[in-house]
């Protein structure tokens, strides 16, 4: 006992909707990672079950990590299931909180990686590796400087007259270049959503994230919480993981699509651009 109260202690909450064979090869991925870390690293995974039709049995594999299941059966949004998970579990006992989105695959040398970082008390979130299999290149560092009010309230304009959004992914989109390599360390504004890792600070300054919003917009929230309590977002390409991409939102209607985008951008203006 003395042993493991001397490791650190990871938690992933993960949502899960319809996409069960990705779930199992993510949890896979995540035991082998933590078999490996056995000795440093203890890890809790949490998995909600957002699936509201055709509801499939999730089987998990024994291994070193406590896996729990929240069969909630109701599409509760991204972060919507995760802030219910945290609610029915203890937050504080843990050093590191990852929030994660299933399409993914985590490298089997992460979590050695994660149990070795030494980042000091004013980190709040860690962004990884999160390399694209369908784009090629790493999603992070995602928003390296704050949006102006006026970029949100263009992408909100985009995003409310869909054509708009068409166009530009058949042209300013595809001239963008996602090749440039960032060093290790370094400290930007926002990570990409789908694998947010938290840090104890981070939850100590700014408690259990309220954000409201079914889905889209996570990264931005977090990024303003950190902004407003002094911490940093830090790159740490240590931690990897491959990113499957959209798998539970390729089926996601364009019109509700562009809805929640608008439904997002709205409430990041509203709550964290109003007095600009």
């Amino acid at each position: 006992m003395k042993e493991r109260e001397k490791m650190k202690r990871l938690a992933i909450y993960c949502v899960n909707y319809a996409s069960y064979g990705e779930l199992a090869s993510f949890l896979s991925s995540v035991q082998e990672a933590a078999q490996k870390a056995k000795e440093v690293l203890a890890v809790d995974v949490f998995v909600a079950d957002n699936t509201d039709k055709d509801a499939e049995p999730i089987h998990v594999e024994k291994g070193v990590c406590a896996i729990r299941i929240f069969l909630f059966h109701e599409n509760l949004g991204y972060m919507g299931a995760v802030q219910r998970m945290m609610a029915l579990t203890d937050i504080s006992i843990y050093d590191y909180v990852a929030i994660s989105n299933v399409d993914l695959i985590l490298d089997k040398d992460s979590l050695l990686a994660m149990a070795d970082l030494d980042l000091g008390n004013n980190v709040g979130w860690i962004a990884p590796r999160l390399f694209s299999a369908q784009l090629g290149y790493d999603r992070n560092p995602s928003v390296l400087l704050r949006y102006s009010k006026r970029h949100l309230q263009l992408l909100r304009l985009m995003f409310s007259y869909p054509w708009i959004c068409v166009m530009y992914k058949k042209t300013f989109y595809k001239r963008k270049k996602f090749h440039r390599t960032y060093r290790e360390g370094l400290r930007f504004y926002a990570g990409h959503g789908s694998f947010m890792i938290l840090t104890r600070e981070y939850f100590n300054r700014c408690g259990i994230p309220t954000y409201p919003v079914f889905l889209f917009g996570e990264e931005l929230y977090l990024a303003e919480k950190c902004k407003s309590n002094g911490l940093s977002v830090v790159y740490c390409p240590s931690i990897s993981l491959w990113d499957k991409e959209h798998v539970s939102i390729g089926g996601l209607r364009k019109p509700a699509y562009y809805c929640y985008n608008v439904s997002a951008l709205s409430y990041i203006l509203e709550t964290f651009y109003s007095s600009e």
